[in-house]
């Protein structure tokens, strides 16, 4: 997490107080070969229609005390907590806010959840059926 990260998501849930949730870009750091590669992942502005397609925003973001819905347990120990629990927000009418900056680093080690593809279809596959989401 960069210093100002903290500041500039709270920043925007203030300015937005029908955001329930601010988010960023972030680096993702992959191993390979013995070295690490950090790639840039830029999300994009706030759409529920596009949340309701795919995951494109990053666990690591600021959430409004008052939206919090809880977690799916369901889901623990699996992929796209992070996602469940997005929509579970959004679905009860808040939005949220993009931060368009680089200010969370993330690394996704080659033998943890976040490598495991079979989990996340089946994940998809379950957040699809919770929510009535098309395939």
């Amino acid at each position: 997490m960069r210093p100002i990260y903290l500041e500039k998501l709270k920043t925007a849930l203030d300015k937005n107080p029908q955001a329930g949730f601010s988010y960023c870009d972030r680096k993702i750091g992959l191993e390979r070969n013995e070295d690490i590669i950090w790639l840039e992942k830029r999300s994009v502005s706030f759409s529920k229609e596009e949340l309701m397609k795919r995951n494109y925003i990053s666990y690591c973001s600021m959430v409004r005390e008052e939206a919090i819905q809880g977690f799916d347990m369901e889901l623990n120990r699996k992929r796209l907590q992070d996602w469940d629990f997005w929509l579970s927000i959004v679905v009860k009418g808040w939005e949220a806010v993009y931060v368009p900056e680089f200010l969370f680093l993330m690394y996704i080690r080659p033998d943890g959840i976040s490598a495991n593809m079979e989990s996340w279809n089946e994940a998809v596959k379950y957040i699809q059926r919770k929510y009535g989401l098309k395939s």
